[in-house]
C-alpha cells in the first residue's frame, strides 16, 4: 500500500484497504475501544501501508499524512475532509466502540467508519509525539492538489476533444 499510487482512484483504493483493516481490527476489539487501542490499530495500518519497508526515523509523519490523504480520496463524495477530521477528533478519546453498530447500518455508516480509520491514524500519531494538526494540514493540502490536478487534466482533455472534434 505504500505510496506507489499515481491516480486518485489508486489512492482511494489504498484508503479503502486502510479503512477495511481498521474495521476488521476495531470490530474484533469488543465494546471498548480506548485511545491506546486506536493507536495500536493505527500502527497496524501504518505497518500495512509501508509494506514492511523501513521508514526513516523522523519521517513517520509523512507516511501517516499520506494515509490520511488516501482516506480523504476514499471518502470523496461521501464526506468532506473537514467532516472526516471533525468526526475523528470527536472520537479520538472516546472509549465506546461504535464500529460493530456502524457495520450493521450499511452505507449510512460508511462515512463514520472512514472517520474511525482517520481517528486510528491520529491516535497512533499522538502516541508517537507527532502533531496531528501538521498531519491533517499536509494531508488536506496534498489531497486538494491531487484533486485539482485531476480536474485540470480532465478539463484539458475535454478542451482538446472540442478543438479536434
Amino acid at each position: 500500500m505504500m505510496d506507489r499510487t499515481t491516480t486518485n482512484a489508486e489512492r482511494a483504493d489504498s484508503g479503502d484497504r486502510l479503512a477495511a483493516l481498521f474495521i476488521e481490527r476495531a470490530a474484533a476489539a469488543g465494546e471498548v475501544l480506548t485511545h491506546g487501542d486506536r493507536a495500536q490499530i493505527g500502527r497496524a495500518m501504518a505497518e500495512a501501508y509501508c509494506e514492511g519497508a523501513e521508514v526513516p526515523p523522523g519521517r513517520e509523519w509523512r507516511h501517516l499524512a499520506l494515509m490520511i490523504r488516501d482516506l480523504y480520496h476514499y471518502a470523496d463524495g461521501l464526506i468532506s475532509p473537514a467532516g472526516l477530521i471533525d468526526t475523528a477528533l470527536s472520537e479520538l478519546h472516546a472509549t465506546v466502540n461504535v464500529v460493530p453498530l456502524l457495520c450493521t447500518i450499511g452505507e449510512e455508516g460508511q462515512p463514520a467508519l472512514i472517520a474511525g480509520a482517520v481517528t486510528a491514524v491520529l491516535a497512533h500519531a499522538e502516541t508517537g509525539g507527532i502533531g496531528i494538526d501538521l498531519l491533517t494540514d499536509i494531508a488536506f493540502t496534498t489531497w486538494a492538489e491531487e484533486v485539482e490536478e485531476e480536474r485540470f487534466i480532465r478539463a484539458i482533455a475535454a478542451h482538446a476533444a472540442r478543438v479536434t472534434g
